[in-house]
């Protein structure tokens, strides 16, 4: 069953309904924020959803614009000093190992 929305024209408010298709002629429907039966049918927002392979997807959004998944990979380098962790290595192991 389709979810409809109305707005209340007493307070502005929308309401969300679940009913059958047609089935808005055999009862009346109320606000919720205030009781009100004075409400009219809106349009809703909706989505949809679409099966695509990824090259599928790939393809249409290269067809959008450039396209850029994956980063440049950042320069490999030591940190400054050397490395903190290597045995016998860096600026931090010849002060801290006491044969200075």
């Amino acid at each position: 069953m389709p979810i409809y929305e109305y707005r209340c024209a007493r307070c502005g408010g929308v309401t969300a309904i679940i009913e059958k298709r047609g089935g808005w002629k055999f009862w009346r429907r109320r606000c919720d924020a205030c009781g009100s039966m004075r409400v009219r049918r809106i349009y809703s927002v909706f989505s949809t959803a679409k099966r695509q392979s990824m090259g599928e997807m790939i393809d249409e959004m290269r067809r959008l614009g450039p396209v850029n998944f994956v980063p440049a990979p950042p320069p490999h380098a030591p940190p400054p000093g050397g490395c903190p962790y290597a045995e016998g290595g860096g600026a931090g192991a010849a002060a801290g190992d006491g044969k200075g």
